[in-house]
């Protein structure tokens, strides 16, 4: 109930800080000496590339969700060559050779190796994806700390002016909403470091399982 409290109070204080904000406008900031608006031009192309990687992020995520989907499709034809290789074996077994019945049963077993190799390309897949969102959550909290700092130092910047309009932005407000985002940052980014152990943990689980399908891959396959 606290860690709710907290936030409902630092969105209230978020909302307060931009309203400040928003009435510095571009003709204000002109009036700015230059080394006040290199701060803000900083700030601003800190923005820029924080959005760029959260654009990025989204991108990652939709090609992530996509390989799952792929991953399912391919695991479907499996099952279908799964009892492809069933049948072959049933029908060599009354007609074939015994040289012809030990290729098809080592084909049977290869292609159960195979299907058994995509559901852990499944369940990777789903893991990469799960990675992608969380990585996605990071870029967004990392975009809103870009968006409070820039909003922080347009308020002190604009404070060297001392012109009427800017007295009552709350520096300290905005102050508050960086240190705010800037835990919501943190957080997200300790998910996402273990999110990739576990990521990797799930590759090397992966390689174990497509390794022993490829040791029982028949000669002529």
């Amino acid at each position: 109930m606290k860690r709710i409290a907290a936030i409902l109070i630092s969105t209230t204080l978020l909302a307060a800080c931009q309203t400040n904000a928003s009435r510095i406008d571009d003709a204000l900031l002109a009036e700015l000496q230059p080394t006040e608006m290199a701060t803000v031009t900083q700030a601003r192309n800190a923005q820029t590339s924080a959005r760029d990687a959260h654009a990025k992020a989204m991108r990652d995520t939709a090609w992530a969700e996509q390989q799952v989907e792929l991953a399912r499709s391919s695991l479907k034809v499996s099952r279908n060559q799964v009892e492809d290789s069933k049948l072959a074996v049933s029908l060599t077994e009354k007609s074939g050779t015994g040289t012809e019945l030990k290729a098809a049963e080592a084909s049977y077993v290869f292609t159960l190796a195979g299907a058994d190799e995509l559901r852990a390309r499944v369940a990777l897949r789903k893991r990469e994806h799960d990675h992608a969102k969380l990585m996605e959550k990071l870029s967004a909290e990392q975009l809103r700390l870009a968006n409070a700092r820039l909003e922080l130092v347009k308020a002190e910047a604009v404070q060297t002016l001392d012109r009427v309009e800017t007295r009552d932005i709350s520096i300290k407000d905005c102050r508050r909403q960086v240190r705010f985002h800037e835990t919501e940052v943190e957080l997200a980014s300790i998910r996402s470091k273990a999110s990739a152990t576990e990521l990797q943990e799930a590759r090397a689980e992966y390689d174990a399982v497509r390794a022993t399908a490829e040791a029982l891959r028949p000669a002529n396959r």
